[in-house]
């Protein structure tokens, strides 16, 4: 990580502590006897603290220094999607500050649902229709290459979806690949991700009892199963979790 996503990182986190605690950044430079410009720059990104001033920042917000430090801590918290946030900095433009808000994360959360639950009643039905899927796709590259202009790259599919004369497959299939670039969880089969789950946790049991029986060969042999289909599992003090493996 460069010290620049570092400084942004503890930026947007001092800003969701503020907003959240209902604290201004005179009330910081109080509290810990510094000057109102330093905190300023740590919230604007433009410095970062050192390890002593971390450490009051931590315990002023009542919080630790990994939560202050670490990506969308204080968002996944509070109990937002981390997605949600996403969702909220692409619908600005970079080169603008981003004005935080709870209200404002709140309503980029619903809007985020809205549109997921829209791309979800999509029935895959109907043909490929190649000559519409260059036509939006040729938009949404426009958008991006515009400045990175994502704000404008989310409204493409916005009008993708009322368009009538796209069936729902071209819409899928578009959508998808604005995904790979937005990486918004878009397209997302949340029935299937249950039954992996269910599956791969009723794998781990099996191999813990082989285990307990000492039948190690066993339990090899289903962590190497599941290393094919591309499922890591690891072995912790609290137990075994898992890693999908992405090619």
């Amino acid at each position: 990580m460069t010290k620049e996503e570092q400084r942004k990182i503890l930026g947007n986190n001092l800003v969701a502590l503020l907003e959240l605690k209902g604290k201004s950044r005179k009330d910081v430079s109080d509290a810990l006897n510094t000057s109102y410009t330093k905190v300023c720059d740590w919230t604007k990104a433009r410095t970062y603290p050192n390890q002593h001033d971390l450490g009051r920042l931590a315990f002023y917000f009542d919080t630790t220094i990994e939560q202050l430090t670490s990506a969308n801590a204080v968002i996944k918290e509070n109990g937002f999607d981390p997605l949600a946030f996403r969702f909220m900095c692409l619908n600005s433009h970079y080169r603008k500050q981003l004005v935080f808000s709870y209200d404002a994360l709140t309503q980029a959360e619903s809007t985020l649902k809205k549109l997921r639950n829209k791309i979800k009643s999509l029935s895959d039905s109907g043909e490929l229709d190649r000559n519409l899927y260059k036509i939006y796709n040729n938009k949404f590259i426009l958008e991006i290459s515009n400045d990175l202009n994502t704000a404008n790259a989310i409204t493409v599919i916005y009008e993708l979806l009322k368009d009538s004369y796209v069936s729902d497959k071209t819409k899928i299939s578009l959508i998808t690949s604005f995904d790979e670039v937005l990486s918004l969880n878009l397209i997302s089969n949340e029935e299937e991700n249950l039954e992996n789950d269910a599956y791969i946790k009723e794998k781990i049991a099996e191999r813990n009892e082989a285990k307990k029986n000492k039948n190690y060969v066993l339990a090899d042999e289903i962590r190497d199963n599941l290393l094919k289909e591309g499922i890591k599992l690891i072995d912790t003090r609290e137990g075994t979790i898992y890693e999908i493996i992405k090619d």
